[in-house]
């Protein structure tokens, strides 16, 4: 008979929100998120289950996925969050979420380009 597998510690499901979210971004690989956060990805699938509501992206995530592999405008991320979350977002939904996100410290503002800074997610 087969052993259930050993529950996550707190610091690996911490860890696994953090990948899964990043996983999520298009071009991300799941192998790639791993190893930034040093998981093994033989177990990612299982996290993927276990942490699906903690690991959904909130309305933030999804305009801060639009920075993490190169900076972008704000029409830029509008079209982004049309693609990867079939949502329509205003300018000003998109301005205020990057408004809170650069209070904490993980975007920022130069020549009308917004570009990821802090570490995400």
């Amino acid at each position: 008979m087969k052993r259930p597998p050993r529950p996550f510690s707190a610091d690996e499901v911490a860890r696994f929100i953090r990948a899964i979210k990043l996983a999520h971004v298009p071009g991300i690989r799941v192998r790639d998120a791993c190893a930034k956060y040093g998981l093994n990805p033989r177990h990612f699938a299982r996290a993927r289950r276990e942490l699906a509501a903690e690991s959904y992206w909130t309305g933030d995530d999804v305009v801060i996925a639009g920075l993490v592999r190169s900076p972008a405008t704000v029409a830029n991320l509008i079209a982004f969050i049309e693609w990867v979350d079939r949502a329509t977002w205003t300018e000003a939904e998109v301005i205020a979420a990057l408004k809170r996100a650069e209070t904490v410290g993980l975007v920022a503002e130069n020549g009308g380009k917004w570009r990821l800074i802090g570490d995400w997610p």
